[in-house]
């Protein structure tokens, strides 16, 4: 099925918890530390796939999550890194990340083979006792938990990448050109409509070639959501420039022109400057030739018209003629247009100044937004009565355990570090 828009989850590994051991052998009755440090958790990536040409595959699966990492271990084993996820996309794919105001941020566009990308990065493995050992603390007790990988609401848009975009009113005859000068088919029938998807071909004259793409026929009021090439409209955006075709048996082709010139122009701005070629299709039904003074006249007066000043042809797709001519025009003028710009991409700030490091939701709760202290949190062992203490001496040194006596905290008050709540001692 073919998809352009998707909505997925993905969440890097949490990392491996660090452990807890002492080294004991035969000649050492009661050795040192030895627990060893948790493994990195798995990377979430997104790579290019040529064989893709649809987000299809996300309809299915809402959620992508990497492998963890694996604890450490006795004598001092660290453990196992979790395995990278790599999830396959197809080309012109722009991925986006929704930020905490539910705003869409544009990460990466894919549009070239690159190395895979980075989306999410793996939590960082906890350390194990033997990382706490001192000259006054010779048998630690204490470990720290992985932290947790991140996790990121993506937005997939998929934008085909083409040389030229092939626009017109529903049965102009841009599906018959497509697989005429191309070795693509789309379905073709004698009614509107036939065309559901975006379709590619790639046109090859010599050594050189171009791509085109056909999108679902536009009606009036497109760029509104009528008819079913407003969702697709999107996937000319990229294109370098437009073949507009035009059925020379309309009523009235002039409207034609200016109806789909004024939906591409309200749908974007954009799309309505890039350079345009139009062409006159089914011109085997009128029984004209090229030089027919009649079809001649019927240009001249539909230039004066629309006050085009460029050449227009005229083709027709079922006998060839005019179509070696067309495409020979439309091949020279690929080769001096500049490539589709790249989407805007920006990264997203994390960190909020305007925060304080501790608020009061409740009278009996309470909330820190220190970033260092919601990682400690994160990485405190509840279940030790070692590893708690470490966590309690780091927030005091961060000064937020003043502050919470400042703020009238209570024993056995709770206290949320992000994700995770503890209850203030007695």
């Amino acid at each position: 099925m073919f998809c352009d828009y998707a909505k997925i989850i993905i969440i890097a590994g949490k990392g491996g918890d660090g452990f807890v051991s002492f080294r004991r052998d035969a000649l050492t009755a009661k050795g040192g530390p030895d627990g060893g440090d948790g493994g990195r958790g798995g990377n979430v990536l997104f790579q290019i796939d040529h064989n893709l040409n649809t987000l299809g595959q996300f309809l299915r699966q809402k959620k992508y999550q990497a492998q963890g990492g694996f604890p450490g271990g006795k004598n001092n084993k660290k453990g196992a890194d979790g395995e990278n996820l790599i999830i396959k996309i197809p080309p012109g794919t722009i991925l986006s990340e929704v930020d905490n105001r539910g705003k869409h941020i544009a990460l990466q566009d894919f549009q070239k083979p690159s190395t895979p990308y980075l989306a999410a990065k793996g939590g960082v493995g906890g350390f194990g006792n033997t990382r706490f050992k001192s000259s006054v603390h010779q048998r630690p007790q204490i470990r720290l938990l992985g932290l947790p990988g991140q996790k990121k609401k993506i937005i997939l848009e998929l934008k085909t990448i083409a040389d030229i975009g092939l626009v017109g009113l529903p049965n102009s005859g841009k599906s018959t050109f497509l697989s005429k000068v191309t070795k693509a088919r789309p379905k073709i029938a004698d009614y509107p409509f036939t065309t559901l998807i975006p379709h590619l071909g790639v046109y090859a004259y010599g050594d050189k070639t171009i791509t085109l793409a056909d999108i679902p026929g536009l009606i009036k009021g497109a760029h509104q959501g009528k008819g079913l090439g407003f969702q697709f409209l999107k996937h000319i955006e990229r294109t370098r420039m437009i073949l507009h075709l035009i059925d020379i048996q309309s009523i009235d082709p002039v409207s034609d022109y200016q109806s789909i010139k004024q939906e591409l122009k309200k749908f974007s701005p954009i799309l309505a400057k890039k350079p345009e070629v139009t062409c006159f299709t089914k011109i085997d039904t009128t029984g004209w030739n090229e030089n027919n003074p009649d079809l001649k006249k019927y240009i001249q007066d539909f230039q004066q018209k629309t006050k085009i000043k460029k050449n227009i042809f005229a083709i027709s797709s079922i006998t060839t003629l005019g179509v070696k001519k067309l495409m020979e025009y439309l091949l020279s003028q690929v080769q001096r247009l500049p490539a589709a710009k790249l989407s805007t991409i920006r990264a997203i700030s994390q960190t909020n100044t305007d925060v304080p490091p501790v608020t009061k939701p409740t009278p009996n709760s309470f909330r820190v937004n220190h970033p260092f202290a919601i990682k400690y949190a994160l990485q405190a062992d509840q279940q030790s009565e070692a590893s708690m203490q470490y966590f309690w001496n780091k927030i005091k040194k961060l000064g937020l355990t003043q502050q919470l006596i400042d703020m009238s905290i209570q024993p056995k008050n709770t206290i949320y570090f992000g994700s995770k709540r503890f209850k203030w001692p007695e």
